[in-house]
């Protein structure tokens, strides 16, 4: 579909005027095609705007419109309000497009679904429904000796047990699992005085053990272990102690 002096004019066709007329031709942008599909103006073979003005030659001539094709990007975040996707809902220009997802309060991001994301970028080659999903990422204060409950979790939930070293000394903090099913074991890390309500990304090494010992924590600092959960079990006891962990 295109446009000769206001008139629409569907392409191709061919239309005669004497040489040396001017004629306005433009090409209208969006144009529809297919569900989620439509195509936005690229560029004339002339090398002229949009909408541009010619001169109609003494011999016959060609001009062609160009287009490129867009396709309905739907950006989405789970759970809800978990974090926030860009670009937003919208066409994009097929072809690669980076997509960035930022998680919100004490979420982490978990991974994408509805498309492949390569290097935050999906390849778009038709109408895509793209997920980025989010972890619930908690932190539980434990001391030394405590025993800490963990029930009654969400699916995609991250649970954190932080003990600081309360002794005078450099010591082991081991952590101690009972009740321990269904669960992802994430690495243990030793934050520099992290405070916060929200715990870090602490990687994804899955163990088969019911102990974890982060090994020489300074008087003071704050030691942490982390479970990540898709179907959790209804409770468990994490206990720590100072020292290896024993069972």
């Amino acid at each position: 579909m295109g446009g000769v002096n206001g008139v629409a004019v569907t392409a191709p066709a061919t239309l005669a005027y004497a040489p040396g007329t001017s004629v306005t031709v433009y090409a209208p942008s969006p144009q529809s095609g297919p569900a989620g599909t439509r195509y936005a103006f690229r560029d004339w073979s002339d090398g002229g705007a949009q909408t541009h003005t010619i001169t109609v030659p003494s011999t016959a001539a060609t001009y062609t419109a160009g287009f490129i094709t867009q396709y309905l990007l739907t950006t989405l975040a789970s759970p809800s309000g978990s974090g926030t996707v860009t670009p937003p809902s919208g066409y994009q220009n097929a072809g690669n497009v980076s997509v960035q997802a930022t998680p919100s309060g004490c979420y982490s991001f978990l991974n994408w679904t509805g498309g492949t994301v390569t290097a935050d970028t999906v390849n778009l080659v038709s109408p895509t429904t793209l997920q980025a999903n989010f972890i619930l990422n908690q932190r539980v204060a434990s001391t030394i000796g405590s025993v800490v409950t963990i029930r009654g979790l969400p699916p995609l939930f991250r649970r954190t047990v932080a003990a600081t070293n309360t002794l005078p000394f450099k010591t082991d903090l081991s952590f101690i699992v009972d009740g321990y099913s269904g669960a992802t074991l994430v690495n243990p890390a030793l934050p520099s005085g992290q405070t916060t309500e929200c715990s870090s990304d602490f990687g994804s090494e899955t163990v088969g053990r019911n102990f974890y010992t982060v090994a020489n924590v300074d008087p003071g600092r704050v030691a942490s272990v982390s479970f990540d959960f898709t179907a959790p079990p209804s409770a468990f006891n994490v206990t720590v102690v100072a020292g290896p962990g024993r069972r």
